[in-house]
């Protein structure tokens, strides 16, 4: 749910104050090794390619992302490798079943 008015405490100064210094309060990483902890945490039960360098995705990401945005990477990662499997699956059906030819998809010979 998303307020559509600010609540009222955050228009006082203290309140605001801690708005703008939330970041260092509120845990968001900003050094690659802290995002490597996460991106770790996050990925302990992926399975994944041996060519995934999380130390390098974690240098890449910006220095602003928080625990939640390594979350929505991590998932749309995860969704994006299921969709990929799944394609290869029901290609691999078809094929057995002989409706596309081996290496082509297109049936024409």
């Amino acid at each position: 749910m998303v307020p559509l008015t600010a609540p009222t405490c955050w228009t006082t100064p203290c309140c605001a104050l801690a708005a703008r210094t939330r970041s260092s309060t509120w845990g968001i990483a900003t050094e690659p090794h802290s995002k490597l902890k996460v991106l770790q945490a996050l990925t302990r039960r992926f399975m994944l390619s041996p060519d995934v360098d999380l130390e390098d995705v974690a240098a890449q990401c910006p220095p602003q992302l928080t625990g939640a945005d390594l979350y929505a990477l991590c998932a749309d990662a995860w969704m994006g490798a299921l969709k990929r499997r799944i394609c290869e699956v029901e290609v691999e059906g078809m094929q057995q079943r002989g409706v596309l030819g081996a290496g082509s998809s297109s049936g024409s010979g």
